[in-house]
């Protein structure tokens, strides 16, 4: 299994969006579905094993965004 630094994250995939509907708030545009929990943990559950359709974002998309604090 991997470590938690290894996992996929869906904060830091290209993926993952935030909806408009306030009771199912998380999607992944991949797999098209969205729902209450991180989609990285409704395929941990439904599938037993991490996403494999994780894509990371850019290196300066991430420094950007950790450095609005």
């Amino acid at each position: 299994m991997n470590t938690p630094i290894d996992r996929p994250d869906c904060n830091r995939c290209v993926h993952f969006y935030i909806t408009y509907d306030v009771r199912m708030p998380y999607g992944c545009r991949v797999l098209g579905f969205h729902g209450r929990q991180l989609p990285m943990l409704t395929v941990l559950s439904a599938s037993g094993s991490d996403c494999l359709s994780f894509q990371s974002k850019p290196a300066e998309l991430l420094a950007r965004r950790t450095r609005r604090g």
